[in-house]
């Protein structure tokens, strides 16, 4: 019974972390994320672009792997890059199979 309820609940944690991003954008942390949804809203594409140039933020346009996922709840994600394990920040929206 014990190893029934032990697997149930690595499975389910497993599965709560599987997620993949294929389109959307990311950003290195939480800060940068919100000052590019303030400056896409203001039409800054000034702000929009330095924060591209200087590697803040990026789009995605293929299909990327994700793990380590949290929901601080506030519309966004935190999670870590499968391929490269660096840490990026998108809104929640943009995540699949989570």
């Amino acid at each position: 019974m014990k190893k029934t309820l032990l697997a149930a609940l690595f499975l389910s944690i497993s599965s709560a972390n599987a997620a993949y991003i294929d389109d959307g954008f990311t950003c290195d942390s939480i800060d940068h994320l919100i000052e590019l949804s303030q400056a896409w809203n203001q039409n800054d594409m000034a702000t929009i672009q330095k924060l591209v140039v200087d590697g803040e933020c990026d789009t995605v346009h293929e299909h990327r792997e994700v793990k380590g996922v949290m929901n601080p709840g506030d519309g966004y994600v935190v999670f870590r890059f499968e391929d490269t394990d660096k840490t990026g920040v998108t809104l929640t929206k943009f995540l699949k199979d989570y």
